[in-house]
């Protein structure tokens, strides 16, 4: 969550006058949420895959050593920064919000 945060404030928003408060409660000014949803799901994949614990060792945790490695957080705030900055200018592109 705090990639997808991160990249709606530092990338597209820039300061904290860009946030209009009336909008909160507004279907029609909010955004969509695709590229957020899209980002929440390829992060919780990267999650699964970089996890390493006793219950679960992900595919990609597997490469690390013999014990695996458990980069399970930095590959899905990792994977939810790259999504969310591929969608959400296509987001703003197709329906303006």
């Amino acid at each position: 969550y705090i990639a997808i945060a991160c990249s709606e404030h530092f990338i597209y928003r820039s300061s904290f006058s860009a946030y209009n408060v009336d909008d909160w409660d507004s279907w029609e000014r909010l955004p969509i949420g695709i590229a957020g949803t899209a980002a929440l799901i390829a992060g919780a994949f990267g999650v699964a895959l970089g996890m390493c614990q006793t219950y679960w060792v992900g595919e990609i945790s597997r490469l690390i050593g013999e014990y695996g490695g458990d980069i399970g957080f930095e590959l899905g705030g990792s994977w939810a920064f790259i999504i969310y900055n591929i969608v959400r200018p296509l987001e703003l592109k197709y329906f303006g919000r």
